[in-house]
Order: C-alpha cells, then structure tokens, then sequence
C-alpha cells in the first residue's frame, strides 16, 4: 500500500511539474538595425508574476540582465544576440529566446590631392562595404558630387570645410568632416606672422605680426571641422591666443589686415 502511494505521489508531481510550463512570449519593437540599435521588449505572457531578461552582450555600462517587465535595451556592437525572457506566472514557469541582428557600419574617411590652383581631388578610403557615398564641399548645404574620386575647384583661397557621407548595403551610414585650407596666403602677410609654440602643451600661444602699424585686423579660430570659436576684432603686434578652454586637436587661426588673409595651423596637445 505504501509503495502505490509513494509512485501516485510521483506520478501525480511529474503530471504537475509538466503543467507548470508556460508558453512564454514577448515582443520588441526592433529585431534588426544598424548602431547603437535601441529597441523596447514588452513580455506579453498573461498572468506573469516576475520575470528576467538576459540580453546577451555582456554589457557593463547597458546592463545585461533586468527583472523590469518591459525594458529598452541598446546594442551598441555589430552581431547577433540571443535575447532570453524568463517568467514565472500564476501558472507556472516559462522561458523564449528571440535573436537581434546588428548589421556593421560603415566607416567614413577620404584624403586629398592638390591639382592646381584651388582645384582638388578628393578620395573616399572608406571601409564597411561601402555602396553609396556624397560629398559636400565648400560649405554648401547640399550634395556636390556622388562619384568616387571627384574634383572640386573653390572660387577662391581661404579655409572650407569638406564633408563626407557614406551608405553601406545594410543601409547603415557614417559621415567625416575637415577643413582645409585651400590656396595660399597672401605673401607679405605670411611673412610677417609668426605663432608658436605649436604644439602647445596648454592652449597658450603668441601671435607676432612684424611690421604692424596703423592698420586694423582681426583674427579668428575655427576648429578642425571649420566651426568658427571666437572672433577677435582687436589686432595688435603681439597678443596672447588662448585656446585652453579647448579640447587636444587641431585649430587653425585665420588673420585678416586690409585686404589681406593668413590662415595658419596650431595643435593643442597636452
């Protein structure tokens, strides 16, 4: 009698364990993208009491696991990950695993040859199975060119930013941008100028202008993308520049006397 009672027990938890498992679910508002892909998981298993998410990239700063029912996760690498919800609900136990696909990105870089005069050629030595590119040149507000290489003339010398956006077959882009200065300086300004120390260890640099009289000028700073910084309309034979407000990287310094122009490099590296 014992032993019957002892295999109904066991038969009567084995039918119970099997009842116990649930049919998880949940759904996520994106499956497949390009970085950072940045998706919202919502767990649609009825009558969930708790549940765990584990996301699958082992992220230190997006953490990888959660028990929030309906997180937003970021994957900020390219791959596949395996996305697990595990719940516990008034019926039982259930677990699902679902996969996120992250495509590649491109990467967005081009050098340059000088031609002649104020006309360049431009190269895209972008990487990421590149299908599709643009180049804004000059400062316009729209596209010049499509090609690859392609030759552009400024209408004049001075500085000009460059720009280069990139598409790869998964649709995921990436854009660079210089500036460049084009041309030359005007021959007696140049020769008068003098800016150092360059590098310079804290942003601090002086400016000579030798043979500075009467005349009024201005400089400006621009960073490596063109943005212009400041503007100082007070020109005098020497001055102090300060640039260590400003992060390391490369600034140029663009000098206007009359109707003349400079534009010299400077690097800020502490």
């Amino acid at each position: 009698m014992k032993s019957l009672l002892t295999v109904s027990a066991l038969c009567f938890f084995a039918i119970a364990s099997l009842q116990a498992q649930v049919a998880a679910s949940f759904t996520s508002s994106d499956s497949a993208g390009c970085p950072a892909l940045c998706s919202q998981f919502t767990n649609t298993t009825p009558n969930t009491i708790s549940c765990k998410w584990n996301f699958g990239d082992s992220s230190t700063s997006n953490p990888d696991t959660t028990s929030f029912p309906n997180p937003a996760h970021c994957f900020f690498s390219p791959g596949t990950y395996t996305v697990t919800l595990t719940v516990h609900t008034s019926s039982g136990n259930g677990t699902i695993s679902q996969y996120v696909h992250v495509y590649p990105q491109p990467v967005a870089q081009f050098t340059w040859t000088h031609v002649t005069g104020n006309t360049y050629t431009f190269t895209s030595t972008s990487t990421g199975n590149v299908t599709s590119l643009f180049w804004v040149l000059g400062g316009a507000s729209t596209p010049f060119s499509t090609t690859n290489p392609t030759t552009y003339t400024f209408p004049n010398s001075g500085g000009f930013s460059v720009m280069l956006g990139v598409k790869n077959s998964y649709g995921c882009v990436d854009s660079t941008g210089q500036y460049m200065v084009t041309g030359t300086d005007d021959l007696h300004l140049a020769n008068d100028l003098k800016i150092y120390p360059t590098p310079s260890a804290n942003g601090i640099y002086t400016m000579e202008l030798e043979g500075f009289g009467a005349e009024t000028g201005s400089y400006s700073i621009l960073n490596s993308l063109g943005q212009l910084l400041f503007t100082n309309e007070q020109l005098t034979k020497t001055q102090t520049v300060d640039l260590s407000a400003e992060p390391n990287g490369i600034y140029f310094i663009r000098l206007q006397k009359g109707s003349e122009t400079c534009v010299r490099k400077v690097i800020l590296q502490r």
